[in-house]
């Protein structure tokens, strides 16, 4: 195999290649860390798999292809080396079964490769896919930014069905929700919504890459078929399973069962001083544990902590309340809390606790953005 190839372009590919198979590094299978290229008549394709997963097939444009041939190539080496190259063309020439030179003007280094033909080669058969959804670049962006980058803790348990995302808009009339878990919190996002009715779940890591084919290509389009998430544009396919499916877990749920919005208490503070009253908190707590105790009264918090190295404080904060009349105390991380507060974007943040006897354990904790009420996360925690 001989070609020669635009620096940008290849760029463009390996990095959604190395997106995909990065997730590989989980796992104990060497060769699905790799790349294909295959070079044939006049297309250049690059296919990546993660584990069983995740499929992506994507073909390089404006590529001179002098010879034919595949090579198998460490997916993260490749790209490395070509990003700190300074030219706009690269030649890419497999010498014999196990090395591959890329060169460019005053530069050569040849590349270790695998036997191409251990790799998992397949086809994605997706000239007749009809239900299109209707997610658009903006979503995928939100769901990236806000709810999966917000999950701040690792999963307390080892079911990986937890670490995903699930897309439901067959459970609600005239919306889609979009909701994450690690176990221990829940992040959900909805939008109206009137196209096709679908539940699909999507492990996290996954999801991120449909990012980058929207990079790659605007008009990238969404399809579900045969239990199948289908990322398309012209350049690129993704073909992606049912995460519930591969790990036989039961799903989600009805999110807005668990939101009970009716039934909790709130207070509404002010997203700055809060931030501030935390970061003043978190002095005190120098070592690995970062708790706070939060006393919630009507119409005001009082935040303490304590340290043997240093001290103590205490602050006082009005807030709005309502259905606070007993006073309860809740024990709070407040490094985990202040990570998710600051992901909003409003002046006032609204606090919803479960219940109102300071007996019982008040679970879940719902905070809320005022300008987004369409935005939540859920936090399991417990009354002290």
């Amino acid at each position: 195999m001989k070609i020669i190839v635009n620096r940008n372009e290849i760029l463009s590919h390996l990095s959604l290649a190395n997106a995909i198979s990065s997730w590989n590094e989980k796992l104990d299978i060497p060769i699905i860390k790799n790349v294909l290229i295959q070079a044939y008549k006049s297309t250049l394709s690059m296919k990546t798999i993660s584990s069983g997963v995740c499929r992506c097939l994507s073909k390089i444009k404006n590529a001179e292809i002098i010879s034919d041939g595949s090579i198998l190539i460490n997916t993260k080496n490749l790209l490395e080396i070509i990003e700190k190259s300074e030219q706009d063309e690269i030649k890419l020439e497999k010498i014999d079964n196990s090395i591959l030179r890329l060169s460019y003007t005053g530069y050569e280094t040849n590349l270790n490769i695998l036997d191409w033909e251990q790799f998992p080669d397949f086809k994605i058969n997706n000239n007749d896919l009809k239900n299109e959804i209707s997610i658009f670049k903006s979503d995928i962006n939100f769901i990236n930014k806000k709810v999966i980058f917000s999950s701040t803790v690792e999963s307390i348990f080892q079911q990986q069905v937890h670490d995903s995302v699930q897309i439901d808009s067959e459970s609600y009339e005239g919306k889609i929700f979009f909701s994450f878990t690690n176990s221990i919190q829940l992040i959900s996002w909805n939008k109206p919504y009137e196209g096709f009715k679908f539940k699909f779940c999507i492990q996290k890591d996954i999801f991120k890459n449909i990012e980058w084919l929207l990079k790659m290509n605007e008009n990238t389009k969404i399809y579900l078929h045969e239990n199948f998430f289908y990322v398309k544009n012209n350049f690129a396919v993704m073909e992606i399973k049912n995460w519930e499916e591969i790990l036989g877990l039961s799903k989600f749920g009805n999110v807005t069962k668990i939101i009970r919005e009716k039934s909790l208490m709130y207070l509404e503070i002010n997203k700055k001083s809060l931030i501030k009253s935390l970061e003043k908190s978190l002095v005190f707590r120098s070592g690995k544990s970062k708790i706070i105790k939060f006393i919630i009264s009507e119409n005001k918090i009082t935040i303490k902590t304590n340290s043997e190295e240093i001290g103590n404080s205490k602050e006082e904060i009005l807030v709005r309340t309502s259905g606070i009349k007993d006073g309860f105390d809740v024990n709070i991380d407040a490094s985990y809390l202040l990570s998710i507060i600051k992901m909003f974007e409003c002046e006032n943040i609204e606090i919803g606790f479960g219940g109102q006897n300071s007996d019982v354990k008040v679970d879940p904790i719902l905070i809320q953005d005022k300008s987004l009420k369409n935005y939540v996360q859920i936090i399991a925690l417990s009354v002290a």
